[in-house]
């Protein structure tokens, strides 16, 4: 129950090399201290302040250093807590915040997690990450306790409980279902209404994932856009947002994101080196992640569901509007608006 080797070492080798540049020693004494216990005292230092990530990113910037863009996202959205580990499944290990609150089906890096704390049964502080479709443990992992049986049979009864109420996740790119929602096509036909416990928890989840791009949306434009670019991804953006049948809970945030990016460096003419902001499809997906088929085929759905055209008004220059704007004039001829407003005609 470990994720792929490769995306492993990926997260082993970058989470690393940020802890350690972030690290900063108390004393002298300190600088004699095992590797595992920097790493610690780093993330620590990181939980209390997460801009140290957008500051670690940006001295990268430069380029003299390869970035892992889809690794430290996924570092940015590190969720520390004490979690009580029940116990192994086939395909995860049972996560419960303490709290009982939420749980999580979670998945070792290099070794299990059993290998790791000594077996399941245990409270311990870890950190816990979503990489694609797995809640990952980073491998930083402190046992507080351990747990005996009669507790333990009372920790698998609440999960049970949670998986009952929906709040026990194994995939982060699922949304969580309310019972209604997982039994609602078992009710007799006259009583199928929606609802309102899940309309509540789709409204959550779509207001949810609307901030969380728009996250990801301003961190591009800050990297890559200028503030006028930056303000027709958020338009953009914002008007998929309110499009009440177009489901955007779905899929991973950063394919949303680079994909609103790519129709707006589309719009503008972005991928035209001789632009003076010239980017490239390598770039957007290089920053978030993802995979340049997959964001090149949200982007043509994208401008399928809100019909936007070349020149559309509002997510692009005036200057690009108006040129692929065409108007008709009183004795039928047309002409692009740009012309006619040079003519005074407009």
């Amino acid at each position: 129950m470990v994720i792929d080797p490769d995306i492993a070492n990926r997260f082993i080798n970058e989470y690393k090399r940020f802890l350690l540049s972030i690290y900063q020693p108390e004393s002298a004494d300190e600088e004699q201290k095992r590797t595992i216990d920097k790493l610690h005292s780093a993330r620590k230092r990181f939980i209390a302040n997460r801009g140290l990530l957008d500051e670690y990113m940006r001295k990268l910037e430069d380029g003299t250093e390869p970035i892992d863009r889809k690794i430290l996202l996924a570092i940015r959205n590190l969720e520390y807590s004490r979690w009580v580990y029940v116990r192994d499944l086939k395909n995860y290990s049972i996560f419960l915040k303490d709290g009982g609150g939420c749980g999580y089906g979670v998945l070792g890096l290099m070794d299990e997690l059993s290998m790791i704390t000594g077996g399941p049964g245990a409270v311990l502080e870890a950190g816990v990450f979503t990489f694609d479709d797995h809640y990952v443990c980073d491998g930083l992992v402190a046992t507080l306790a351990r747990l005996g049986p009669n507790i333990r049979k009372n920790l698998n009864e609440s999960y049970k409980e949670l998986l009952e109420k929906g709040r026990f996740q194994v995939n982060p790119l699922l949304p969580q279902m309310v019972p209604d929602e997982r039994h609602r096509s078992q009710r007799p036909a006259g009583q199928r209404g929606t609802p309102v416990k899940q309309v509540k928890s789709v409204e959550a989840r779509k207001q949810a994932r609307i901030e969380e791009v728009g996250a990801l949306l301003d961190a591009f434009t800050q990297a890559h856009l200028t503030p006028e670019l930056g303000g027709y991804a958020r338009e953009l953006w914002e008007q998929i947002g309110r499009k009440r049948k177009y489901i955007i809970t779905g899929g991973a945030k950063e394919v949303w994101a680079a994909a609103v990016v790519y129709v707006i460096a589309r719009l503008n003419f972005l991928f035209d080196s001789k632009s003076p902001n010239y980017l490239t499809a390598d770039v957007i997906c290089a920053f978030f992640g993802t995979k340049k088929t997959t964001v090149s085929a949200r982007a043509a759905d994208i401008e399928k569901a809100c019909r936007i055209r070349m020149g559309q008004e509002g997510l692009c220059s005036p200057d690009i509007a108006d040129a692929l704007t065409f108007v008709k004039l009183p004795n039928g001829m047309v002409i692009p608006k740009s012309m006619a407003r040079e003519a005074g005609l407009r």
